[in-house]
């Protein structure tokens, strides 16, 4: 079976080393998880219900598939790395970064609140939310938005990431891709 690197990379970044640095029968649990959710949330978009009694529907009726979002993964990144520095999360006396569920049930729960908000904005009229929310306020936030992809980008530009970005000076990526490589 063909599993697209979509839609298992988010939760192996954030609950791999990366991030909450959780075993990997939990990192396993997390990414099935997310593959089911995934399924059931591209099922409830493409058809389209009514709610009862309501001028509402839920999901577009168009065909589409509903996935994690990699928006979320510097954040959940610099939040883990936050808790491990701040010594909320355990580390081992040699400096390694043990697991730290409880950092990641944290996350989980803010962004659930924060869903719940989203779900509650989509239910307010455009008129009420344009007024809330006018094109300068959204041009900014999406230029803001953009403007932190931009080091993302320039890090990762033509293959720039990896062992190679630290330039070592011995060991198998003293040269780039690594010392295997033919040169001719």
């Amino acid at each position: 079976m063909l599993i697209p690197a979509a839609a298992v990379s988010p939760p192996l970044l954030i609950a791999g080393a990366s991030g909450a640095n959780l075993t990997p029968d939990q990192v396993s649990y997390l990414v099935s998880a997310s593959l089911i959710l995934s399924g059931v949330f591209s099922f409830f978009q493409i058809v389209r219900f009514r709610i009862f009694n309501t001028g509402y529907w839920i999901g577009t009726g168009m065909l589409s598939v509903v996935g994690e979002s990699f928006s979320v993964v510097p954040i959940a990144q610099n939040f883990m790395a936050t808790e491990y520095a701040a010594g909320r999360c355990p580390t081992a006396e040699d400096g390694r970064k043990l697991p730290c569920p409880k950092a990641y049930g944290q996350l989980l729960g803010t962004v659930s609140v924060v869903m719940l908000f989203q779900i509650a904005m989509s239910l307010v009229k455009p008129q009420h939310l344009r007024r809330v929310f006018p094109k300068l306020v959204s041009g900014m936030v999406l230029m803001c938005i953009g403007a932190g992809l931009v080091g993302s980008g320039m890090r990762s530009w033509a293959g720039g990431s990896g062992p190679c970005m630290l330039r070592p000076k011995e060991g198998f990526f003293v040269l780039c891709p690594n010392i295997g490589t033919s040169r001719s």
